[in-house]
């Protein structure tokens, strides 16, 4: 029911984003059904999309969805925050199997928020984490691969920030229990 949902959110929101008064072409009972007030796109309908496969364990279309939903931030004219979304989210999906790709699409994540003149010590400032949580999370990939090194650097890099890593989990998770 729920990727039937996503399936049907992905065609109603890209028939939407083509049009040329999206989004206040979009009806106020769509925007509460799909996305709890606030207007949603097509790329976040993808993701989710993604994410239920992922969560079915069927990785194979996750994997499709996800490059599904990279393709769709791409053709987006609305915000180039929907495709750094969508390639954070795919680094995220492919962490645990397969480190290479998640540090391509991690990496191009960050590559477009340096692009755009976006500072780690500019989004910390301003209260958001995002920014450190994902050059945290290539650090975390680059150690999970054995890549020692990379990970060091990345972790001196935002050693200055750390009293904001609130998401780790330090110690035995056991342990912790």
């Amino acid at each position: 029911e729920g990727i039937s949902a996503a399936e049907k959110a992905i065609e109603l929101f890209t028939g939407f984003e083509h049009r040329p008064d999206y989004p206040d072409c979009i009806p106020e009972d769509l925007v509460y059904e799909y996305d709890g007030g606030s207007v949603s796109t097509s790329v976040q309908a993808h993701l989710t999309k993604a994410g239920l496969y992922a969560q079915a364990d069927r990785r194979d279309e996750a994997d499709m969805a996800y490059e599904e939903a990279i393709a769709r931030a791409g053709e987006l004219s609305i915000s180039g925050n929907y495709l750094t979304l969508a390639l954070t989210k795919a680094g995220e999906h492919h962490m645990l199997y397969n480190n290479q790709k998640a540090l391509e699409y991690l990496n191009k994540a960050v590559e477009l928020y340096e692009c755009s003149g976006i500072s780690l010590d500019e989004t910390v400032e301003e209260g958001n984490l995002w920014f450190l949580k994902l050059k945290d999370t290539i650090a975390t990939v680059h150690e999970m691969q054995g890549d020692e090194d990379r990970s060091k650097a990345l972790r001196e890099e935002l050693g200055p920030y750390e009293e904001y890593i609130t998401w780790r989990v330090t110690g035995n998770i056991h342990e912790l229990a």
